[in-house]
């Protein structure tokens, strides 16, 4: 239900502001992408601190 109710705006949203299918796609692999490399940056930075507290 939830996911219906979430194609249904995400297609509204594309017809209103002219943005195609691909375009769409893209923008959901740059946001995974965007959180996978802020994870792994803080994952790094975590690292670097406890290696420079020992």
């Amino acid at each position: 239900m939830i996911d219906k109710i979430s194609e249904r705006k995400i297609s509204e949203f594309a017809r209103r502001n002219a943005i195609t299918a691909s375009e769409l796609c893209q923008i959901r692999n740059e946001a995974a992408l965007s959180f996978t490399s802020y994870v792994t940056l803080f994952a790094w930075l975590f690292l670097y601190i406890e290696t420079k507290m020992v």
